[in-house]
């Protein structure tokens, strides 16, 4: 994956196993921290497991001042179609996929509630999603998500680039079959 910042190249390089055979299908910086660049690959050929280090969904958070090794590895059940930060911190990634469901990774979650396998020698988080709209009662789309964006969010104030603590805003998906909701 190459990613031009600043009028200079950077090469993503996602060298480990679980990324072979798989292309970037949609990307998304952080408003927040713009160093933070979320992507999110589909699936490999022929491949559809309950193994954590095999699932179809695969993204990536990437620091591109550090961009020989991913910062987090986020994986789900199903194909990723859309992604995206939250625009307050860059402490949640959400990715939206072909099932219509939207899923949350708070990226602040401790080692310990995610699983750890070994990768090319190293040892690996795979964080699975904190909350999917997969199995909420008419919280996931009929058919696949296409977009997915954050809205009503507040901007920093101007004098300390803070966020009060009541900022909120909530994210919007669009299916292929045009339904948007937000959640």
């Amino acid at each position: 994956c190459v990613c031009v910042c600043a009028s200079a190249e950077v090469v993503l390089k996602c060298s480990i196993e679980i990324s072979e055979g798989r292309h970037v299908v949609c990307a998304a910086f952080s408003a927040a921290q713009p160093r933070m660049l979320l992507t999110a690959y589909g699936p490999a050929p022929s491949l559809r497991t309950t193994d954590p280090s095999k699932l179809s969904g695969f993204l990536c958070v990437w620091d591109t001042t550090e961009p020989s090794l991913p910062q987090k590895i986020l994986v789900c059940e199903t194909d990723v179609t859309a992604c995206s930060f939250s625009p307050l911190k860059a402490g949640l990634a959400f990715a939206a996929a072909t099932d219509g469901s939207v899923m949350v990774w708070d990226l602040r979650e401790g080692s310990v509630l995610h699983r750890t396998r070994v990768v090319n020698g190293a040892k690996c988080v795979l964080r699975l999603p904190s909350y999917s709209t997969a199995h909420a009662q008419g919280g996931s789309h009929s058919s696949s998500v296409v977009c997915l964006r954050p809205v009503g969010s507040s901007r920093p104030t101007p004098t300390t680039g803070d966020h009060s603590d009541t900022d909120t805003f909530q994210i919007a998906s669009l299916s292929e079959d045009t339904h948007t909701r937000t959640h």
